[in-house]
This record gives C-alpha cells, sequence and structure tokens, in this order.
C-alpha cells in the first residue's frame, strides 16, 4: 500500500458497499457532524483505505463515513492508502463493514464467512478484522442454528423488546459436549422463559455435569436448587418433612430495579408454581381414586 494525498474530487464511494444496502445514509448520520468538526479542528488522522479505478479517480474501500465527513468540513485533500490489489481491497471493505454498529449480528456472520472462504485460517481472519479467534469462531455459530434463531437474535439486535435471544446465549448453549438438537432446545427455553446469559450457562453446566437431563429437566433442577437455597436453614430444616407442605416463595419487600434480580425472582415464582401445579394434580388422582372405590377424603 501507498500513502497518497488525494483530493476529494478525486474520490468516489462504492455504490454496492454493504451499507449502502443497509438503513443508512450519509445525511441522516447524527455522528457524521460530530466527525466533520474534529476532522476540521485536527485534521484527519485516520487515512482511508482506496483502490485506483484508473485515470486519477480512486473509489474508497474502508473509510467512507471518514469520506463524507471530509467533505463536510470542506477539505480540499485527505491522507489515504491506495491498495495494489483488488482482492487486497475486498479484505479492507468487509473488515470496515464487519465494525459497522448498524449492522446486525446475522450480516456480521455472513462477513465473518466469506472471509473464511478466503483464509481459511480462523487466526488471519481475526487479525484481519481485529478481534480474537474466538470471537471468529463465535459468530459463525450463528449461522449453524435453524432460521428462527437467527431472526430471533436479529429482533433483539434491533428491539431487545422483541427478543431476549442474543449472540451470547448462543456463545454459552453451542459448547462441546451438547447435541445441535439440545443447543435448539435451550434457545428455545432462553426464548420462552426470558433467561439471561448467566442463567443459560448455569443451566448448560448442569447439562454436561448430568448428561441423562433434558434440559427442560436441567432448568427445573437448577432453580429447584435456586430455591433449596433461598430456604437456607429452613429449607434443611423442613427436608425431612411431607415436601408437599413447602410452597414457600421469598418475596422482597419491593420490586428489585436489577433486570437480573427481576428474572430470577419471576423464574423462582414460575417454579413454585409448578411444583404447585402438580401437587394440585396429585390431590385430584388422589380423590378420583378414592371416589372410585367408594372411600372418603
Amino acid at each position: 500500500m501507498e500513502l497518497k494525498y488525494l483530493k476529494l474530487s478525486q474520490l468516489s464511494c462504492d455504490e454496492n458497499q454493504i451499507r449502502r444496502q443497509g438503513l443508512w445514509q450519509a445525511e441522516e448520520d447524527e455522528e457524521l457532524e460530530s466527525l466533520a468538526y474534529s476532522i476540521k479542528e485536527v485534521g484527519l488522522v485516520n487515512p482511508l483505505v482506496v483502490k485506483a479505478l484508473g485515470e486519477d479517480r480512486y473509489q474508497v474501500v474502508a473509510g467512507e463515513r471518514r469520506f463524507w465527513a471530509a467533505q463536510r468540513a470542506e477539505l480540499e485533500s485527505i491522507p489515504c492508502f491506495v491498495l495494489d490489489k483488488s482482492e487486497e481491497a475486498l479484505d479492507y471493505q468487509l473488515a470496515e463493514n464487519f465494525h459497522r454498529k448498524d449492522l446486525d449480528p446475522l450480516a456480521k456472520a455472513h462477513v465473518v464467512k466469506l472471509l473464511k472462504k478466503r483464509h481459511i485460517e480462523d487466526q488471519k481472519v481475526a487479525k484481519l478484522l481485529g478481534v480474537s479467534p474466538a470471537t471468529i469462531t463465535q459468530w459463525t455459530k450463528i449461522l449453524e442454528v435453524p432460521a428462527k434463531y437467527q431472526q430471533a437474535i436479529v429482533d433483539n439486535f434491533n428491539d431487545k423488546n422483541k427478543s431476549p435471544l442474543t449472540i451470547g446465549h448462543l456463545a454459552v448453549a453451542a459448547v462441546k459436549g451438547i447435541s445441535k438438537d439440545q443447543v435448539n432446545e435451550i434457545l428455545d427455553l432462553v426464548m420462552d422463559h426470558q433467561l439471561s446469559r448467566d442463567k443459560t450457562e448455569q443451566l448448560v453446566k448442569l447439562l454436561k455435569s448430568d448428561p441423562s437431563l433434558t434440559p427442560q429437566e436441567a432448568l427445573r433442577k437448577l432453580l429447584s436448587m435456586e430455591l433449596d437455597a433461598v430456604g437456607g436453614e429452613d429449607g434443611k430444616k423442613n427436608q425431612g418433612e411431607d415436601s408437599r407442605k413447602r410452597f414457600v416463595l421469598v418475596v422482597p419487600p419491593e420490586m428489585p430495579s436489577d433486570p437480573e434480580k427481576q428474572e430470577e425472582l419471576r423464574l423462582k415464582f414460575w417454579e413454585h408454581l409448578n411444583r404447585l401445579d402438580d401437587e394440585i394434580q396429585r390431590l385430584f388422582n388422589t380423590s378420583l381414586d378414592n371416589f372410585m372405590r367408594g372411600d372418603q377424603m
């Protein structure tokens, strides 16, 4: 790459770049004005990356926002790295788009996939994107799950109220020792019960420690363990008594402000309701048996 100072009139943007296919438009970017002010005050510190088009014309490969901001700052020329090969230009363009704030997780996963096809090794892709190899593995996991989970992750990115599922949940669920079917079941539990990432990680650890459990059973066991912990010493004293009578929900004087604490309280309440439902079913069955035998309660 060669560093050159090029006039803004010599530069143009790629109309087919991923940024152009999304919602972003230069005139609508609120941060562009502050970037233009900064460039006007201290200059363009980070050069653009461009490729030659011929006849003294160049196309921006990486740094489109800086290009638009430089125009607003009314600069005449800016520093640019001129690439030697078009293949190299594609790498830079993909890498820049990966770090866009408005690019959803699924689109980022496709960027990683394209780079992996070109470079094979995760370490090389990671170096190009400026992330760890573990992060590359994490992003590619999105493409390995059914479409409904991919869409749920995108929905969470766009509006957290639409879906609780994040790439973080997927990262802790899709690990060695957990089958694809189990991963899908775990993600369903996350979506059905609004599980946090930490709670999901605890669930996966329990599954790995006891492979005989299903994800649903593991969640019930996890919540039961938490309920016993809430009961403390009183819970231990009551272990020898009839468990059918132990429907104790510890409710704080006011709802905690921490979303994690709110979620834990909701899940504990849900577990108690399940236990109560089981007890009602048991009593109904007992009553029915007694009735059929002609006994009295």
